[in-house]
């Protein structure tokens, strides 16, 4: 069965396993922002299985990903044209939106790469011999005998970065591609978290007249290469434009702060997610200053699988801080 499912047929919600793929995938989707992510990954999060609905206000929405109303309710519309969810009731006084969630919607650049450029709204309607039948499950935790309809035995289905890893140059820039910035694995680099630093960079003209400013990524420990980033700084799109601003002030942040060149983020350690995700060294005073914790939150909580570090009330540093302090200490012990 691909869903719980109660006493008189009366439906359950998704399964764990299956709530992750969804995030995974939703993770890797190169149609959508980074705040566009937070607000969808926010709808599946308060999904309640009883009612088979989620309820987030915009206000709510715009604390969760620590940006305003007026921007949620302009992203509202784009959100619900992905296709992943839908509004079954607008919010009214002070009732909440009623959200639908899709939860077999795969769109992911892995996804997308196999499918023609498409992506998949319903991966229970694939054959489980099919290799467009993957996105079902997820890459992190495989689900029991009996789960997937034709299954006998659990399955692991390769995660992005293993995909990434022993794929071509171009393979490994559309499965990773976010639109406005682009990041590609290193071959043979580790598929985990990793505390690295920008060693080179340099800014060019594409053929298309935009600016792009490539960062070739590094080990910070070993200085062995963990892979190349690329984030556009001019486009003739405003918000392809927009969302590149952003990745590079989320890159300044973790390192120098205040940028002028390209070359002031040289040789400063920070931690990075095998997507592109950037983390603050948890030693870097300056970093943790200038860090949003929500935005902190819920990346951590992406990369856990579930909530835990977002909090209503604001998101709790000291466990925040323990949590950077864990990742970057795995990684020290590895090296030693």
């Amino acid at each position: 069965m691909n869903s719980r499912t109660r006493k008189g047929g009366k439906h359950g919600g998704p399964f764990a396993w299956q709530k992750l793929a969804f995030a995974e995938d939703l993770e890797a989707d190169p149609t959508l922002s980074g705040v566009q992510k937070g607000l969808i990954g926010t709808i599946a999060k308060n999904y309640n299985n009883r009612t088979g609905q989620s309820e987030c206000s915009l206000t709510f929405l715009a604390a969760a990903v620590g940006t305003t109303k007026k921007v949620v309710a302009r992203y509202a519309h784009i959100i619900v044209a992905s296709k992943r969810v839908s509004i079954v009731k607008p919010g009214a006084g002070r009732a909440s939106t009623k959200w639908s969630v899709n939860w077999w919607f795969r769109g992911s650049g892995y996804v997308r790469l196999k499918n023609d450029g498409k992506p998949i709204f319903d991966c229970r309607d694939l054959s489980s011999e099919s290799p467009k039948a993957s996105p079902l499950e997820s890459p992190k935790m495989s689900p029991s005998g009996g789960d997937v309809p034709g299954d006998s035995k659990p399955r692991r289905v390769p995660r992005v970065g293993d995909q990434t890893l022993s794929s071509s140059k171009e393979e490994r820039k559309v499965a990773c591609d976010q639109g406005a910035w682009a990041f590609r694995p290193a071959p043979g680099a580790a598929t985990c978290s990793r505390m690295v630093m920008v060693s080179e960079s340099d800014v060019k003209k594409t053929a298309n007249g935009e600016t792009v400013a490539h960062f070739s990524i590094s080990n910070a420990i070993d200085g062995e290469p963990y892979g190349e980033l690329d984030i556009v700084l001019e486009s003739n799109t405003v918000d392809r434009q927009d969302e590149g601003q952003r990745k590079l002030t989320e890159l300044s942040r973790v390192t120098a702060g205040d940028v002028v060149d390209t070359a002031d983020m040289h040789g400063i350690p920070f931690l990075m997610t095998p997507a592109g995700g950037i983390l603050p060294d948890h030693a870097n005073d300056n970093a943790m200053e200038m860090q949003n914790l929500f935005d902190l939150a819920n990346t951590l909580d992406r990369l856990e699988g579930h909530r835990k570090f977002w909090r209503p009330k604001g998101p709790d540093r000291d466990l925040i801080v323990a949590e950077l302090k864990r990742l970057a200490g795995n990684h020290m012990k590895e090296a030693a």
